[in-house]
């Protein structure tokens, strides 16, 4: 993993996709978790029963109810220091 992310050395950015409970692993080699990432899955409720989505969103939603949302996520980013990551924005 060190030789990619040296062979990468220059870019402004690596992105990662990697399966649930992996983060502590590559968060050695630097890697961060991302706070904007989406995805569009064939089956939804199997990634979310997978670990791969939050939740599982079929039809949009008022702004305030979405907001209300990303706001029940707050733990999520204070538990970003278990893995030692930071949950400020970049």
């Amino acid at each position: 993993m060190q030789r990619l992310v040296d062979l990468s050395a220059g870019h402004r950015k690596i992105i990662l996709y990697t399966v649930p409970g992996r983060e502590p692993f590559y968060a050695a080699f630097g890697f961060r978790r991302m706070t904007t990432a989406m995805a569009i899955f064939k089956d939804p409720a199997k990634a979310h029963a997978g670990g791969y989505l939050y939740d599982i969103e079929l039809k949009s939603r008022p702004i305030a109810a979405r907001q209300r949302d990303a706001n029940a996520h707050a733990p999520d980013r204070a538990a970003a220091g278990a893995f030692g990551l930071s949950a400020a924005p970049p």
